[in-house]
């Protein structure tokens, strides 16, 4: 295998095509991971689909849209919030893998009574 996409002495390079057939046009970030959010410029993402909201740092799951706005409720549930479509960005797997290991971390730490003051 040659690693560069193109076949080689032992036919086409397989890993490549593995890693382009996992992902949706448009749904890679400068690293080539894989967005969980993508959606193409100047399109709502779905509904369902995880993003970060940029003005305020936070990352959520799509719920819909109100007028101009995008409503986003945070991954672990609770209160939806309006975000600008402009200010909303996909985010990897490994983002929302990680605020869902903190949640749980958090909620099991609460449930030992460990976060108690």
């Amino acid at each position: 295998m040659t690693g560069t996409g193109r076949p080689g002495p032992d036919g086409p390079d397989e890993p490549d095509a593995e890693r382009e057939e996992h992902q949706a046009p448009g749904a890679t970030g400068q690293t080539g991971r894989t967005r969980a959010g993508a959606a193409p410029e100047g399109e709502r993402p779905e509904v369902g689909k995880a993003v970060r909201d940029t003005r305020l740092g936070r990352i959520g799951v799509v719920m819909g849209g109100v007028g101009p706005y995008v409503q986003l409720r945070p991954l672990q549930g609770g209160r939806e919030w309006d975000a600008d479509p402009e200010h909303i960005e996909p985010v990897t797997v490994l983002e929302v893998l990680s605020v869902r290991v903190a949640e749980a971390n958090a909620n099991s730490r609460t449930r030992r009574g460990l976060n108690q003051g």
